[in-house]
């Protein structure tokens, strides 16, 4: 499954929806080999070719929030699935770095010191949305409501 406001072709590589049981059948794995020499990521572009031989269909979901704090975090998915996004890396995007370029002319930072200064602005916004978020799902019974309503 991929995300459709992506606009991608393939599924996104770290977030997919599946029953445990296809997962394996896959061989599918979040594991990260120790070896960096063996390292070899199962991207979107591999797993989309992978269904493919196997006959598998997938789908695009479709981003249901009717309110968005961020363009890609905290995405509720057919009013059934919610992708935080982020967990393991950064709260950075893409989505957060385009908007920073076409929002902010290039000689208002000036180097790529100052850019990352920025960037790290936007990562620790997220950041506090990420834990108001994590708190909403752990203590609030149907947090999901929260982003099923217009504010």
């Amino acid at each position: 499954m991929c995300r459709e406001e992506n606009e991608e072709d393939y599924p996104h590589p770290s977030f997919c929806v599946t029953t445990a049981g296809l997962w394996k059948q896959l061989g599918c794995t979040w594991q990260e080999s120790p070896d960096p020499a063996e390292i070899s990521e199962l991207g979107g572009g591999q797993l989309r070719d992978l269904l493919r031989q196997r006959g598998l269909e997938w789908r695009r979901l479709r981003r249901s929030n009717a309110f968005n704090p961020h363009p890609l975090m905290f995405g509720l998915y057919e009013g059934v699935i919610y992708h935080h996004g982020a967990g393991f890396r950064k709260p950075i995007t893409a989505a957060d770095r385009r908007a920073l370029r076409d929002c902010v002319p290039g000689a208002m930072y000036g180097s790529p010191e100052s850019y990352e200064s920025l960037c790290n602005l936007i990562a620790d916004r997220n950041q506090t949305m990420s834990a108001i978020f994590k708190d909403l799902v752990q203590y609030v019974p149907e947090f999901h409501r929260v982003l099923e309503r217009k504010c």
